[in-house]
């Protein structure tokens, strides 16, 4: 769902369906890659039960967002709703991650760096852009991103809305039992419980004492089943 007319449209389809056979409501339909999503729809959303994938790593100011997308839209402004995830969550939807694969390698710092601050981490900024002059990496929100301010050095900073931004716990869960079920099979994986298959990571780090910073180099040590 890159644009919000595709969230639209597929949200009438699926309204349309229901009225016609009402045990198709809550049945877990999920829309994948959610980039643009109008407050109606959100809500609409909510109502019929449907899933949401996000994908954090691209939930960040970067060159896209200077030379692919703002280009293209109408204003900044709309341009800033892009990636809601807090916003869905609010509302009681069930938000899960996705990497894009292929397009994006699935990385556990990144994912997580990135869903919980909306900025590009410093080890993958370093990877794309190294030293180039033309770019700027900041986590300072008081920077300006007007722009006219932004015509010599492209910056890449948080990325509006601020507050779309997930907490911790709710990063956990986007990445475990919520995708668990994305697929009906949260009664068999997704969270460790007497009678379910077993997928441990042992993480080099404990999320819970880390500082932010550090989470971009959260990475697994071991995974056993």
């Amino acid at each position: 769902l890159v644009g919000d007319a595709a969230a639209t449209l597929a949200l009438d389809r699926l309204e349309k369906a229901v009225a016609a056979y009402p045990e198709l409501k809550n049945q877990r339909v999920t829309f994948a890659h959610c980039q643009f999503i109008s407050d109606r729809d959100k809500d609409r959303m909510s109502q019929l039960g449907v899933s949401a994938l996000v994908a954090p790593y691209w939930a960040v100011m970067d060159d896209y967002y200077w030379d692919v997308y703002l280009p293209l839209m109408s204003s900044q402004e709309k341009l800033d709703t892009q990636y809601p995830m807090q916003s869905l969550e609010q509302r009681g939807i069930n938000v899960a991650f996705h990497s894009d694969y292929f397009v994006t390698q699935p990385d556990m710092g990144w994912l997580y760096y990135s869903a919980m601050t909306r900025v590009l981490p410093q080890k993958i900024y370093d990877l794309w852009y190294g030293d180039d002059e033309h770019y700027l990496r900041t986590t300072d929100t008081t920077v300006s991103q007007r722009p006219e301010d932004n015509q010599d050095c492209r910056l890449i900073g948080p990325l509006k809305a601020w507050n779309e931004v997930l907490t911790l716990d709710q990063t956990i869960k986007a990445s475990t039992i919520n995708g668990a079920r994305t697929l009906n099979l949260d009664d068999r994986i997704g969270t460790i419980e007497v009678g379910k298959s077993a997928d441990i990571m042992i993480l080099n780090m404990n999320l819970r004492t880390a500082g932010t910073e550090e989470l971009e180099n959260v990475s697994p040590v071991i995974t056993f089943f």
